[in-house]
C-alpha cells in the first residue's frame, strides 16, 4: 500500500500516468495519474474509441499513423500531441510513449506505456518560436549579446544593415560594427552589466532579485503568466 501511495503521488508531481490496451477486448486500464492528466472520472471504461475522442482533432490523424506502425512492428509508439481534458474542455500537450506485445504467431495483443503532460514546455517552446519568427522577419536589426559581450542572434536585419552575416558574427565581439571613437565606451557598457550581473545574482540568491513576470499565450485563447 506504501509503494501505491509513492507512485501515485510521484505521478501527481511528474504530470505522469501509465496505461495498458488490452488490444483483443479493446479495453484501456490506467493509472490514477493518466486519469488526472486527461480528466477522465473515477473508474472509467475506456475503449479506443473514447481516447481517439478526447484528441484534439488536428493531430488525431498523426496520431492514427504513430498507432497503426506501432502495431505493425515497424516503430515504437511514440507521440507529441494536444488533448482535450473531459472534464473541463481545457487544451492539454501530452506527450505519449508505449511499446506493443505480441503474441507468437506475430499479432499484437497488448500496447503499454506511460503520457505526460507537457503543456507548460510546450506552451515556452511556442512562445520562442514565435518571438523567433518576428525578430527573424522584421527589416530592424535585431542583435543579442552574452554578458561577455559576444554575440548570440544576428537576425537578417541586422545582415542586411551591418553587411555581415549570422555565421561572421555569431560567437564574436562584434567590434567591428562599434563606431572607433566609441569603442572604449562600449567595452566600459559591457564591463557595467557584468557588474550589475554579478549583484543581480548575489540579490537573487539573498531573496532581494528583481521579480519577473512572464506570460505565455498557448495559441488557443489561453495565457498563463508567471511570476
Amino acid at each position: 500500500m506504501k509503494t501505491l501511495t509513492l507512485w501515485n503521488r510521484a505521478e501527481m508531481i511528474a504530470s505522469i500516468g501509465a496505461w495498458e490496451w488490452d488490444i483483443e477486448h479493446d479495453q484501456w486500464n490506467f493509472t490514477d495519474g493518466f486519469r488526472h492528466i486527461h480528466g477522465f472520472p473515477d473508474r472509467a471504461t475506456l475503449t479506443l474509441s473514447d481516447l481517439k475522442a478526447s484528441a484534439y482533432p488536428a493531430d488525431l490523424p498523426t496520431i492514427e499513423e504513430t498507432l497503426t506502425a506501432a502495431l505493425a512492428g515497424q516503430t515504437p509508439f511514440a507521440s507529441e500531441h494536444r488533448t482535450i481534458r473531459r472534464d473541463t474542455g481545457e487544451v492539454r500537450w501530452v506527450q505519449t510513449w508505449g511499446e506493443v506485445d505480441f503474441d507468437a504467431r506475430g499479432k499484437p495483443i497488448r500496447l503499454s506505456g506511460v503520457s505526460q503532460d507537457v503543456t507548460e514546455r510546450k506552451l515556452a517552446e511556442l512562445a520562442n518560436a514565435r518571438l523567433a519568427a518576428v525578430i527573424e522577419s522584421t527589416s530592424d536589426a535585431v542583435i543579442s549579446r552574452d554578458l561577455a559581450g559576444n554575440i548570440t542572434s544576428w537576425n537578417a536585419g541586422a545582415e542586411t544593415l551591418f553587411g555581415y552575416t549570422a555565421a561572421e558574427m555569431t560567437g564574436t565581439p562584434g567590434l567591428q560594427i562599434i563606431p572607433p571613437e566609441r569603442a572604449t565606451e562600449y567595452r566600459k557598457l559591457v564591463e557595467r552589466l557584468q557588474r550589475r550581473s554579478c549583484a543581480t545574482s548575489r540579490n537573487s540568491a539573498a531573496g532581494e532579485g528583481w521579480p519577473s513576470h512572464r506570460c505565455l499565450d498557448d495559441g488557443f485563447g489561453n495565457q498563463r503568466c508567471n511570476r
